[in-house]
Order: C-alpha cells, then structure tokens, then sequence
C-alpha cells in the first residue's frame, strides 16, 4: 500500500514538473530571472573582454627568453619586453587590473613595475617574474609622469629567492 502511494506521488510531481514547466514559456524571450541576469551580464563581461582584446596593437613577439639563455646572451631590457613570457605576463596583468591606477582610463595600457629586483652579481630579473603586488596598470601618460617624478627602487635578493621567483609566475 505504502508502495504504490509513494508511486503515484513521484508520478504526480514529475507530471507537475513537466507541464509547469513548459506552460506560458515565450522560447524566443528569456523569462527576467536573477539566474538569467546574471547569465546576461556575464554574457555582457565575456563581451567587453574579448573586445578590449581585439583592439589591442597586433603585436607578436620575436624570440623567447630561453633563446637568449641559449645562446647565453644576456638580453637587454627592451628585448626582455618583445618575448613571449613578457606578453603572457602582461595580459595576465591586464586580466586583473583593466584600467589606470592613477585616471581610470582603458586605452593605451602599460604594466609598471613598482620595483626592480637584481641577484647579488648584479643580473636583472626578468620582468615577468614578479608578483601581482609589485606591478601596477598605468595609461601610457601616467607612466611617463610616473618615471619623471619618481624612481624606482632597486632591490636586491638571493639566488634562492631570484629561483623560486622562475618557477612562481
């Protein structure tokens, strides 16, 4: 008895379900729910984000870092910045921070390192071996005010730390 009450009750609430559902639905126009605003607005997101990235410069980078560490080059600062590591750590910036610091603008987008770091032996640390922290997003107006007025603090670190850096980007 208690068999065929829980059958009849699972039948009724699927049949519910089924015709609730479908009833008054315009499939064409999506019913306003919080669900669907919010499906909408990251629609909207997903937007804004690839079109940012379609109106950044097409700029392709010549050579990887590990090439120069083949050819044990040690590569300038303006070479450092045309490798790919470079761009995969500026766009992972700009992924998080999509606007100058100083006037909130979107166009014309720099990373600025708020600190440069060297080994004891006085060699540079790549500039994508640095943490989320010790960059900043500025327009490229704010950057050049920026360096015109302050400089940059020179640190130095340990070859433990210059490693673990490599292996933390």
């Amino acid at each position: 008895m208690i068999f065929i009450i829980i059958l009849i009750s699972i039948t009724l609430f699927i049949l519910y379900k089924v015709f609730h559902t479908y009833q008054d639905t315009d499939f064409n126009v999506p019913k306003c729910t919080n669900r669907n605003k919010a499906y909408f607005e990251a629609l909207e997101k997903q937007k804004r984000y690839d079109d940012f990235w379609k109106n950044l410069p097409d700029i392709k980078p010549s050579v990887s870092y590990y090439d120069y560490e083949y050819y044990h080059k040690e590569p300038t600062y303006a070479e450092l910045l045309q490798c790919q590591e470079w761009f995969n750590f500026r766009r992972k910036v700009l992924n998080n921070q999509c606007s100058c610091k100083w006037c909130g603008t979107k166009q014309h987008l720099q990373v600025h390192h708020k600190l440069y770091y060297r080994t004891p032996d006085n060699k540079k640390i790549a500039p994508w071996h640095y943490k989320m922290n010790e960059v900043m997003v500025l327009c490229e107006h704010c950057h050049q005010q920026y360096h015109s007025t302050h400089k940059v603090k020179l640190y130095r670190i340990s070859y433990t730390e210059a490693m673990s850096r490599k292996y933390t980007c």
